[in-house]
């Protein structure tokens, strides 16, 4: 192994994983862990309280899990989206008027 500049160890774990899986195994997809606090009772409360529009916030203390938490399952998209609340427009009754005292002075 030193010819190649590679740790005993690290031949000998490549060259298992080479026997027992094949050429395959070294271009397979990583394995992923799902969240094992986003199980269960947990994940349906969740769910729910997403669907009727409730913030992560409120979601996480309702459901006893961590906001970050939820936040990182649903970027994964493990959990519906929060929906975007309709920003408030403040709509003027008239148009804006210029400054009086700059467009009186003299020149």
């Amino acid at each position: 192994m030193k010819a190649f500049g590679v740790p005993l160890p690290t031949g000998k774990r490549y060259l298992k994983l080479l026997r027992g899986e094949g050429s395959k195994a070294f271009f397979a997809e990583p394995k992923r862990r799902s969240a094992a606090v986003l199980n269960g009772a947990a994940r349906q409360i969740a769910e729910s309280l997403l669907a009727e529009g409730r913030g992560v916030p409120e979601v996480a203390q309702a459901s006893g899990v961590k906001a970050n938490t939820l936040h990182q399952a649903i970027r994964a998209g493990r959990l519906p989206g929060v929906k975007d609340k309709s920003p408030l427009r403040i709509q003027r009754s008239s148009p804006p008027r210029a400054n009086v005292a700059r467009s009186t002075a003299p020149p």
